[in-house]
């Protein structure tokens, strides 16, 4: 911080540690889940002349912080993908090097 010169600088760099603890909080009731939902609603509703900005974006996880959880807006996920194949999985261990070790439970 000791860096930063200008006050808009400041508010950039505020504005994203906010988010980021906002995120990276964890969801211990069903209501929790509002702390992102309300800025996922507002990160989907930007648009420039009437045409979406973003589909989706990613943000850290908080169990496992070397992986990422990936938000796509649900009319871009309904357009742009074809589901072939998932499976429902839980990451157990990270191993390092963007390796992990999972459990697997259903797959479709």
């Amino acid at each position: 911080m000791d860096n930063v010169k200008l006050e808009s600088e400041f508010k950039k760099i505020s504005l994203d540690a906010f988010m980021v603890e906002l995120f990276l909080t964890p969801a211990d009731h069903a209501s929790d889940y509002k702390a992102t939902s309300a800025p996922s609603d507002i990160i989907f509703a930007a648009s420039n002349d009437g045409k979406s900005i973003l589909d989706g974006f990613a943000y850290p996880k908080d169990a496992h912080r070397s992986g990422m959880n990936v938000v796509i807006h649900g009319p871009a996920f309904l357009a742009k993908m074809d589901g072939t194949h998932c499976m429902a999985i839980v990451i157990v261990n990270s191993l390092g090097y963007g390796i992990f070790g999972r459990n697997q439970y259903a797959k479709s």
